[in-house]
């Protein structure tokens, strides 16, 4: 996803002298061409984030459209103040990509898991959240996040490609736009949904592995992604819960403030908590993550592989069945 998201940038700045990306940790592998597209326009400007998003509003007040590439622990937690004060509330549209979200940099500890950072920023009036779930759903967002009259957040939860779950196998058929969700995944089409997955990120794969797991369990799922945190695609998330038995909502973030508290707030903002049907969470516990290791030790160290996943829906389906 990194890839992709820079390789877009370089394209959308060779025609847009508006564009200034600044590179505050992470070394992007395109420097070189970087500087020969951008010049001027690409700053590196190491661990100083605050300063950086400061930086980045002042540019944003003058008409630039500034990028703000780095970890996405420092880029929400370190500048907070500056996002929204500087950024949002000022008006001055800037947008934060976050390296590493979720779990990617568990080898380096509690400081560098960026397990909260949706619900940092979801919480800042005027912040779009973005979370793609591979390569091709970020090149399609970039072109999208140059004239949003609004600050945005796009949280990069990969270095690559998806190492685990089932990619989306699109025909054609399913584009990303800010602001829609798309169903990319039914493993029945012609019986009612007996459970809704809604994810984003790298739970997307993940989910659509487990929908996968569960025909064979005659269960019939599908999967919601939900790739923009904050605003979410209401009308969608509430049609397709109000024709499910069962909503199981995946992420790589705490339960705290994340997809799912967005999905409850509006699910009861828009058909009450009266008309829902069983709505089971997924995610993080609220504490610091202290376990070293890599994304995949984590993930199943919290119960949330494909297999684990699956195995859990099926508990519960069946306890409600019974």
């Amino acid at each position: 996803m990194k890839n992709a998201c820079i390789k877009s940038l370089i394209d959308l700045g060779k025609n847009d002298e508006r564009i200034i990306l600044i590179s505050v940790d992470q070394p992007t592998g395109f420097e070189k061409e970087l500087k020969k597209v951008l010049r001027d326009r690409f700053i590196f400007e190491p661990i100083s984030e605050a300063n950086v998003v400061g930086m980045a509003s002042g540019l944003a007040s003058n008409g630039y459209i500034p990028y703000v590439f780095g970890h996405a622990t420092f880029n929400t937690r370190r500048c907070y103040e500056q996002i929204a004060l500087d950024a949002c509330l000022q008006k001055n549209h800037i947008r934060l990509i976050g390296l590493g979200g979720g779990l990617v940099n568990a080898h380096l500890g509690p400081t560098h898991t960026a397990i909260e950072d949706i619900s940092l920023l979801r919480s800042i009036p005027g912040m779009t959240v973005l979370v793609p779930c591979d390569a091709q759903e970020i090149t399609e967002l970039m072109p999208q996040t140059v004239e949003l009259k609004q600050s945005i957040y796009i949280r990069l939860a990969q270095f690559g490609e998806p190492q685990y779950g089932k990619k989306i196998e699109r025909n054609g058929n399913i584009h990303a736009k800010i602001g829609k969700a798309n169903v990319v995944y039914v493993n029945n089409k012609n019986s009612k949904t007996d459970v809704l997955f809604i994810s984003n990120g790298v739970m997307t794969p993940i989910s659509i592995e487990s929908s996968m797991i569960l025909s064979n369990s005659n269960i019939n799922s599908k999967v919601l992604n939900v790739t923009t945190a904050k605003p979410i695609d209401t009308e969608t998330v509430c049609n397709e819960v109000s024709s499910s038995k069962h909503v199981v909502i995946v992420e790589e973030h705490t339960l705290i403030g994340g997809l799912a508290s967005a999905c409850l707030e509006n699910l009861t903002d828009n058909l009450g908590s009266n008309n829902l049907p069983p709505i089971h969470r997924i995610g993080l516990p609220d504490k610091f993550i202290h376990n070293y290791g890599n994304q995949k030790s984590l993930l199943q160290k919290n119960d949330m592989m494909p297999e684990q996943i699956a195995k859990r829906v099926i508990c519960i389906v069946n306890k409600v069945n019974k």
